[in-house]
């Protein structure tokens, strides 16, 4: 009996630790991804089962993208998702500083021809498009110097459902 309850505190154990690599792994690849091909820096502050908390992007010393949640809901767990899964975002802030340019990259030089861009295909769209929606809570937009300097520029909106239909077209079915 004791031999059985080792094996699995040990099995409890090697999955755990097997969880918690997977998300630094997943964390790791996602903050490379953002510095190689966006020139961006990305911060996570905790990953869970389903969702990403407290994701900050910042393209430039003046020009940030923050937001709190991201999250994976169903059908199962909110009847009133239009579709089987949703991808959901939490509040969104979007700071940006006119007073310093955007200072446009280099693009980088790849050895093949190929732009490396997987273009889907209109049947992965359809199947997409019958599959998953897209909520975002709110966004907030802050623009400083836009015309004068020491000029503010905010907006906000709250409450954004987008479908694909199954032409692959892109739908507002509501804003507040």
């Amino acid at each position: 009996m004791s031999l059985l309850l080792i094996v699995i505190l040990a099995l409890l154990l090697f999955l755990l630790l097997s969880v918690l690599l997977f998300r630094w792994l997943i964390c790791s690849l996602a903050v490379r991804f953002f510095h190689n091909t966006l020139n961006a820096e990305l911060k996570i502050k905790s990953v869970g089962l389903f969702s990403v908390h407290g994701i900050s992007i910042q393209f430039q010393p003046q020009h940030t993208l923050e937001i709190d949640r991201i999250w994976i809901s169903s059908k199962l767990l909110n009847q009133n998702l239009p579709r089987c899964l949703a991808l959901c975002v939490g509040e969104t802030r979007v700071r940006v500083d006119l007073q310093q340019p955007l200072r446009p990259r280099a693009p980088k030089s790849r050895d093949g021809g190929d732009s490396g861009k997987v273009p889907l295909s209109p049947a992965a769209l359809r199947f997409l498009s019958q599959l998953l929606s897209f909520h975002i809570d709110s966004i907030n937009v802050m623009v400083l110097n836009l015309a004068l300097s020491e000029s503010l520029w905010y907006m906000t909106t709250s409450s954004i459902d987008l479908l694909l239909d199954h032409q692959g077209k892109r739908y507002y079915t509501s804003t507040h």
